[in-house]
């Protein structure tokens, strides 16, 4: 098996984070499967696998005890699992099963995901006069440059033929 890298000094902790995972494999088999295997090394409180794309190919179990996570993060580190070597780690911080249990849970702020990036607006909240004015943000062309100029068929062909004279 794979040595444990300790870059950094984690503490020991009864949930594992588990990356490397294929992520290829449904989310409901790749549960299953997680709970098959760590299940033989101790009581599994409970497993979490997302599928959004920033969590994909990695996942948290959640033992019953200190000792279980400590012999399977030392038993399945480097372990092939789908054709791919499972690295694990112990998690950052306490999961929230985990917190309850010790009753100092204290329930995270939901974070709004626009407020994250800037306050940028939806395409629905944009000022209709704007757009009719060429101040669209949504578009502001190369450089600030108001959008091209696209002339009809007949318009065209009047551009042509005074250029041919």
């Amino acid at each position: 098996m794979a040595e444990i890298s300790q870059g950094e000094e984690i503490p020991l902790n009864m949930t594992l984070y588990i990356n490397n995972l294929n992520e290829k494999i449904k989310i409901d088999q790749l549960k299953r499967s997680l709970h098959a295997v760590f299940s033989q090394l101790g009581k599994i409180l409970d497993m979490l696998a997302f599928k959004t794309l920033k969590h994909k190919g990695q996942a948290w179990v959640i033992f019953e005890d200190v000792n279980s996570a400590i012999n399977a993060l030392r038993r399945m580190q480097g372990f092939p699992f789908y054709d791919k070597e499972m690295r694990i780690h112990y998690a950052k911080t306490k999961s929230d099963i985990i917190a309850k249990a010790d009753g100092i849970f204290h329930p995270r702020e939901k974070r709004n995901r626009h407020e994250e990036k800037g306050g940028k607006k939806r395409k629905e909240q944009l000022d209709p006069n704007q757009a009719a004015a060429c101040l669209n943000p949504v578009y502001a062309g190369a450089y600030g440059a108001t959008p091209p100029i696209i002339f009809t068929a007949q318009k065209r062909r009047k551009k042509m033929k005074t250029l041919w004279k």
